[in-house]
């Protein structure tokens, strides 16, 4: 179901790297301005999406975010992967201006993202390498099709924690 929209995003990253460095710039800024608030961005992220749990943990080494509120369908996804894009309206959501989930970009290598049928990664390095010869590159941007472990990895999460309907693994954590 996400597969073309992954597909999609990453052919539009192919051909406009110099956008996509510019952008890697505006995500940059996001996550030096927002990084003591990525937790309050994910609160406020769960509840825009009718979330009533979440749950928070280390496990093997990777920070685990989960919360039981709607799936990303197309839209959502979309929107998250741009800067300033949201499908949420000031009136009926807390974020609404598409830049909270971006806030995470300092803390951590890589995210990984679980929610209904959506399975994806957002890497730096994951995406370089797609790029002929983009020096910088945004972390949240361009998702990436899991690999093997990465998807045992989630399925695993997801077996023991079935209660909830969105999980985002934090690799790399660094702050």
């Amino acid at each position: 179901m996400f597969d073309d929209l992954i597909a999609a995003i990453q052919s539009n990253a192919i051909r406009d790297e110099e956008l996509l460095s510019e952008l890697a710039g505006l995500e940059d800024y996001i996550g030096e301005t927002y990084t003591q608030r990525c937790f309050t961005e994910l609160f406020q992220n769960s509840d825009d999406s009718f979330s009533k749990n979440i749950r928070i943990q280390f496990v093997d080494g990777d920070l685990i975010y989960l919360n039981d509120g709607k799936t990303f369908d197309r839209d959502d996804f979309a929107s998250l992967c741009k800067s300033a894009s949201s499908n949420k309206s000031r009136e009926t959501s807390i974020g609404y201006r598409g830049i909270g989930f971006k806030s995470v970009v300092n803390i951590c290598s890589s995210v990984i993202v679980i929610s209904g049928d959506l399975r994806c990664a957002f890497d730096r390095q994951r995406t370089l390498a797609i790029l002929d010869k983009c020096l910088k590159v945004p972390l949240i941007r361009v998702p990436h099709m899991l690999t093997s472990s990465e998807a045992a990895k989630a399925q695993s999460i997801l077996e023991n924690f079935p209660q909830y309907s969105t999980c985002f693994i934090f690799k790399g954590i660094n702050e």
